[in-house]
């Protein structure tokens, strides 16, 4: 566990320091297996050195010049409220600097408050408002690489303020248009939908093994997959959705993220991390819940073990040893989970929800009351980005604890 003392202390929030984390929102592995974790909240991302222990201190930070400051560097080195996390065949990292509506790459070897070395969404560094354009970004959740070769891969972004994804090819370069997108009609439109082609908030990205592209379509408590990479076009419609049947279904999706073996996990922020076995197909049930409370229902009873229960999980990510990594929002902390906990005794898909050691994903009442409220709340969400993306920062702002400046 990182972030926390011990598995009892579950304190979010707390102000930067070396082993304390804030709110993370997404985890990461580079090459040589150090953990990568974005500390939303403090507006950072910090790197963890194996052998990773509980209670470890970050080793490196970005985002601020030191692993205790809250002080800001340069527009090119500074975060507000980064979430998703990637690492490209080269190595370097790319950090979605959602406040400030952008996408930058830090280039290893990496070093304390290191500016970054390109910006996607924004034409400069000192760029900050959301646009609905072929080169502008409103609120971006997630990217990921697909799995081209290292010299062409393209990088895909969920841009949720302008409910979409949108595709950037290689070679990259500062303020460059995006080259497809997946969930609107056109680079101009911003309308969110729940049909085949629309989405609505769209959070997680990931590609399977396959290539084909998968996106956590939040709003809509859904994943939709595409077909593979290369045959993806502009307002593509999805083939396969997961999570709007009675067995499949999902509150708060965030991200998703996939094993060794092919199967598909997603953080359900109400619910705990849930599983897909392979090959997924349409309608099938979740398997196991991770970390999930306990339920009332009569055919099964999910408990998490003392101090392994999430609380608004988001980011995860399975390490090189197929251990599940988990970003543990509402409780300050990131938590493994060994690749024993994880494993089912399932080896293929139904469309019916099977339990096995960890639980099924409970639905009750109460559960799909919150998944209505965590849809209005998206909604308001979603008005208040677009009021954003059309404003001016006022200059009281720029006295805040969370501002800087954008010189």
């Amino acid at each position: 566990m990182i972030g926390q003392p011990d598995l009892t202390s579950v304190v979010a929030g707390k102000a930067p320091t070396s082993t304390d984390i804030g709110n993370p929102t997404a985890v990461a592995f580079d090459s040589k297996g150090d953990l990568w974790v974005s500390d939303s909240t403090n507006n950072r991302v910090l790197e963890y050195t194996p052998p990773l222990t509980t209670g470890e201190a970050a080793s490196i930070v970005i985002g601020q010049t030191s692993l205790s400051g809250t002080g800001y560097s340069s527009p090119a080195g500074s975060l507000f409220g980064p979430t998703g996390l990637a690492f490209d065949s080269s190595g370097h990292l790319w950090v979605v600097d959602s406040g400030d509506n952008r996408i930058l790459r830090f280039n290893a070897p990496f070093k304390d408050g290191e500016n970054a070395s390109l910006v996607l969404g924004q034409p400069t560094f000192g760029g900050y408002i959301g646009q609905t354009t072929k080169d502008g970004l409103n609120s971006p959740a997630y990217i990921a690489f697909d799995p081209a070769s290292p010299a062409s891969g393209s990088l895909w972004v969920t841009d949720e303020g302008n409910n979409r994804v949108l595709e950037y090819t290689a070679p990259f370069s500062t303020g460059e248009k995006a080259s497809i997108v997946v969930g609107q009609y056109n680079f101009t439109s911003d309308n969110p939908g729940s049909g085949n082609i629309n989405l609505f908030g769209p959070q997680g990205i990931q590609f399977d093994s396959k290539g084909n592209l998968w996106v956590a379509d939040a709003a809509n408590h859904r994943i939709q997959e595409y077909p593979f990479y290369s045959l993806i076009g502009s307002g593509q419609a999805a083939s396969v959705s997961l999570g709007t049947s009675t067995t499949s279904r999902v509150a708060g999706v965030y991200a998703i993220a996939f094993d060794g073996s092919g199967n598909l996990w997603v953080s359900d922020g109400i619910n705990g991390v849930g599983e897909y076995v392979s090959p997924v197909l349409p309608g099938e049930g979740i398997i196991q819940v991770i970390g999930g409370p306990k339920s009332t229902s009569t055919t099964s009873t999910t408990t998490a073990t003392a101090g392994s229960a999430l609380r608004g999980p988001q980011g995860i990510a399975f390490d090189s040893s197929g251990n599940l990594w988990v970003a543990d929002y509402n409780h300050g902390r990131v938590l493994e989970f060994s690749s024993g906990v994880v494993s089912t005794s399932t080896s293929s898909s139904s469309s019916t929800t099977t339990t096995s050691t960890s639980s099924v994903v409970p639905v009750f009442p109460y559960q799909f009351l919150v998944a209505t409220m965590f849809t209005l709340l998206l909604m308001a969400s979603y008005v208040l980005l677009r009021r954003r993306a059309t404003a001016t920062r006022r200059s009281s702002k720029l006295d805040s604890p969370r501002s800087r400046s954008h010189k």
